[in-house]
């Protein structure tokens, strides 16, 4: 029977690396057990200010300590315009650029935009919702509308921001950006157009700042920083970074997964985006997995970030699970460099030879002697037999056919038998009960 198995084939320092256990989409679908905010003109509204575009919640108290810019903060204001502030509420239309004085927030995603829509809108429509624990806090802006009562296109985003212990954010990073489907780019308000909305983060000391883009368009270009870009940039589009320092260190963004799958003589790729922090020197990349050898990066480089797309074709004998290790650092102290570990997965040993049969084994489940045997010879074969952690047991030369071999003395579980030869490599599995 064939069988897919991975051992680990660890690049660089990705042996001290926890893996997260997120989905390929980073979005967290509110449920009953988040707070929903509500129609600003309706009962049972928590929104205050309620001018539109200017709704403003709070100030939500926090049981964790967030540190931002090298404050630590206890409170939070939710504003309808995709943004978290401190100290104050903010609202209406995105600056031109960051950085902005005396308005320190949080902005996935800044433009005027319609809390609940209107009244004969969806009920799921324009929804801003949040979940706080004791170590995060969650804000979701969901299916949100421009200004005003416009249900032709609408945006989805979260916000994260923890204590940096939380595993709501990857990495040891204390805030996240996630987006889900993000349709139009310029808010409208009082029915004329506004500036290109605007996503970063601000301190307000009118020094330190981060700037994701400026959105005009509904295309799927990024121009960097400043120059306008398209808002289907956003789609699926997740990044983590830390706030801790003054300086925000270097971000990586990706619309991949976490875990690449490719077979053996395939090629694959995975696209990642490594971005200034800011305001910051330029930033210096470097990627690796040693256990790949055709492991390749290609670099593009936009407005001081680097497009980086690694690429790797394996063979059958580097099948496993291997590590992709990524890194961008500025010149900032020991806080300035971010990493980033990305799985790929190789099935073992999914090829046989031309013409011929994958092996067998019998009995299977087994828990004693078994007879291991295959469509051969196969010139200078080895048979290997591996366990669970991916440690070989056996290997053995073999010639001829079959291979007899006592499995008495292993404990239950479920082994992988290889067959590997200069014609190709062949895998099945073996169940030891007792």
């Amino acid at each position: 029977m064939g069988f897919r198995y991975f051992f680990f084939g660890l690049c660089a320092q990705a042996a001290l690396h926890a893996f997260p256990q997120e989905a390929c989409t980073c979005w967290v679908e509110p449920d009953s057990s988040w707070v929903f905010l509500g129609h600003p003109y309706r009962p049972g509204s928590l929104w205050s200010n309620n001018e539109y575009g200017q709704s403003s919640y709070g100030p939500l108290v926090l049981p964790f300590p967030f540190t931002f810019g090298g404050q630590t903060l206890d409170s939070v204001f939710i504003n309808a315009a995709g943004i978290v502030s401190f100290g104050h509420t903010w609202g209406g239309e995105p600056p031109v650029n960051l950085p902005l004085p005396g308005a320190p927030m949080l902005a996935p995603f800044w433009a005027p935009m319609e809390v609940s829509l209107s009244y004969n809108a969806p009920p799921d429509n324009g929804i801003v919702a949040y979940k706080l624990t004791d170590s995060a806090l969650r804000v979701s802006w969901a299916r949100m509308g421009r200004m005003t009562h416009l249900t032709d296109s609408l945006n989805s985003f979260q916000l994260t921001i923890t204590n940096g212990n939380s595993a709501e954010v990857r990495d040891g990073n204390n805030v996240a950006f996630c987006y889900k489907e993000m349709q139009w780019a310029v808010g409208r308000a009082y029915g004329h157009p506004v500036t290109p909305s605007l996503a970063g983060a601000n301190t307000g000391d009118d020094l330190y700042y981060m700037q994701l883009g400026r959105f005009a368009t509904v295309d799927s270009t990024w121009n960097g920083r400043i120059a306008q870009s398209g808002v289907g940039w956003l789609n699926g589009r997740s990044l983590a970074f830390n706030t801790v320092p003054q300086s925000i260190p270097p971000i990586f963004s990706t619309t991949e997964c976490d875990t690449v799958e490719v077979e053996a003589g395939s090629t694959g790729y995975y696209r990642i985006i490594a971005h200034r922090g800011g305001p910051a020197p330029p930033v210096v990349v470097s990627a690796a997995c040693p256990t790949l050898s055709s492991f390749a990066i290609a670099d593009q480089q936009v407005d001081g970030a680097h497009l980086l797309t690694a690429s790797f074709t394996p063979t059958a004998d580097e099948a496993g699970l291997h590590t992709l290790y990524f890194q961008a650092a500025t010149n900032l102290g020991p806080l300035s460099t971010t990493q980033r570990f990305v799985k790929v997965q190789l099935p073992l040993g999914v090829a046989a030879p031309s013409g011929q049969v994958p092996i067998t084994i019998f009995p299977n489940p087994a828990s004693g002697l078994v007879q291991i045997s295959w469509n051969g010879p196969w010139a200078g074969a080895e048979l290997q037999v591996a366990n669970a952690e991916g440690r070989i047991l056996v290997a053995t030369p073999v010639a001829g056919r079959t291979f007899q071999w006592d499995a008495g003395g292993l404990p239950e579980g479920v082994y992988v038998v290889r067959l590997v030869s200069r014609e190709g490599t062949a895998v099945a599995r073996l169940t030891i009960t007792r």
